[in-house]
């Protein structure tokens, strides 16, 4: 998964324990059973991570805003979600090389923009190099005419790789072009004989299941004040040159 670059090997499992000093907002409260907003997340938003590889071997999972109201969209607790996730994968062990991740935009509102975090953003964007998978497919289906300049008002705060693979379609037999025999859920005339929320349902229990893991992966952090000055500069150029998380930074 790093390309078979072993120094991107060994930062990628420091990068585990040290995203958890860097960015302990995320890490922190991961409990489904005793966070009702967390557990809240899955009826406000569903997550559907399809059985199946695309022909580049990418996991297919489809996200769609379930409710048009957005006083309930928590996107603190969504990051949380994916990175729980990221867990119970490296649990079970990875047989894909990256997500295809599709964007149902129907219920998508303006209102919800106003319930993003910038800062949290950026945050989650250091986080998620703690694990060896990557977004390699963003396709965005159902989405209203005001999602294009949305995506132009999060430019500056996402990469230009990442922006790149970020594809808008009109429906989803333009999907299925591209994923090949991945089935789909009932609602996308899917084969399947789930539907989404009940394929989103099943990663809940699932994640309930390792509750305990998720719990004691929180536990380890990096003793960041033994690292060299050195060490230090290489991760930050890993990161593309951005040191710090912007955590104190506000948009009016």
């Amino acid at each position: 998964m790093a390309k078979n670059s072993m120094e991107k090997t060994k930062y990628s499992i420091e990068r585990y324990c040290t995203a958890r000093t860097m960015c302990p907002e995320l890490f922190i409260g991961r409990d489904i059973v005793n966070n009702p907003t967390l557990s809240q997340s899955f009826d406000n938003i569903t997550i559907s991570y399809l059985p199946g590889l695309t022909p580049r071997l990418h996991k297919v999972c489809i996200v769609k805003i379930e409710s048009p109201e957005s006083e309930e969209f928590n996107f603190e607790s969504h990051m949380k979600r994916c990175l729980m996730v990221m867990e119970y994968y490296l649990k079970e062990g990875l047989d894909f090389t990256g997500f295809h991740i599709v964007f149902d935009l129907e219920n998508f509102r303006l209102s919800h923009l106003g319930r993003f975090n910038i800062s949290l953003m950026k945050t989650m964007s250091i986080a998620m190099k703690a694990y060896p998978v990557s977004f390699a497919v963003i396709n965005l289906i159902n989405y209203p005419t005001f999602v294009e300049k949305a995506v132009a008002i999060f430019k500056p705060f996402i990469s230009e790789k990442l922006l790149s693979r970020v594809i808008l379609m009109k429906d989803t037999d333009e999907i299925r072009k591209v994923i090949g025999n991945v089935s789909l859920p009932v609602e996308y005339n899917g084969t399947t004989s789930l539907t989404q929320k009940e394929s989103s349902d099943l990663m809940k229990q699932n994640l309930i299941n390792i509750r305990e893991y998720i719990l004691k992966c929180d536990s380890i952090k990096c003793k960041e004040v033994k690292k060299t000055d050195e060490k230090v500069k290489c991760y930050q150029e890993m990161d593309d040159g951005v040191a710090g998380s912007f955590r104190k930074l506000t948009i009016d």
